[in-house]
């Protein structure tokens, strides 16, 4: 690959592959890929990320979801087997494709992230822990799992518990909302919001 990646291509090549998936995945979407790749491109500017390797994880972040079209267990490989596959057509050689493989990697759970931008991954991922409208796309996903939601909300609070974010700056922007979203699961609000939107 020569020069700068061009993002916009593989933006609305993988806008348009979530189209035909918006039923079946009611929260794994475009629109949670786009706010993914927003968080990325804001935490990556907040972490003084250089253009280059910022450009790695934004295609990183169209491409980590992808293989839920495919599989929801393991869907993490089959999202670096796409991108293997794809982005030689966009003018990306070995190394930065490597290197986005290695990003989605990092978000598969548990975490372990490695480095800055594996943490960036990683605080993206799970950015929507701590943004106000948490509770209707946590629901999103409850829908997508088929899970029961008095088990929901009881796993919803562990998790929240034990959550940490990894980059300062997702700390700084997320965990106060957050905290409030644990509250909300625990006195009976968060299902009071989501039996209002979800009759």
């Amino acid at each position: 690959m020569d020069g700068k990646i061009d993002i916009l291509p593989i933006y609305f090549d993988t806008q348009k592959s979530y189209e035909d998936m918006e039923e079946k995945l009611p929260f794994h979407n475009w629109m949670h890929t786009k706010t993914f790749f927003e968080c990325v491109c804001y935490l990556g500017a907040l972490e003084n990320i250089d253009a280059d390797n910022l450009d790695l994880l934004k295609v990183a972040a169209l491409y980590h979801d992808r293989g839920n079209e495919v599989t929801r267990e393991g869907h993490e490989e089959e999202s670096m087997k796409m991108a293997r596959e794809e982005l030689p057509e966009y003018g990306l050689t070995q190394e930065p494709i490597d290197a986005v493989a290695r990003f989605i990697g990092s978000t598969k759970t548990p975490t372990d992230p490695q480095d800055i931008l594996e943490m960036i991954m990683c605080d993206s991922d799970m950015a929507v822990l701590g943004m106000d409208y948490f509770p209707y796309v946590s629901e999103l996903l409850r829908i997508e799992l088929d899970v029961p939601q008095d088990e929901w909300i009881h796993d919803q609070i562990k998790f929240l518990k034990n959550h940490e974010y990894y980059t300062k700056s997702a700390k700084m922007l997320f965990d106060k909302q957050k905290r409030r979203n644990l509250d909300m699961l625990k006195s009976g609000e968060y299902l009071e919001i989501v039996e209002s939107v979800f009759p």
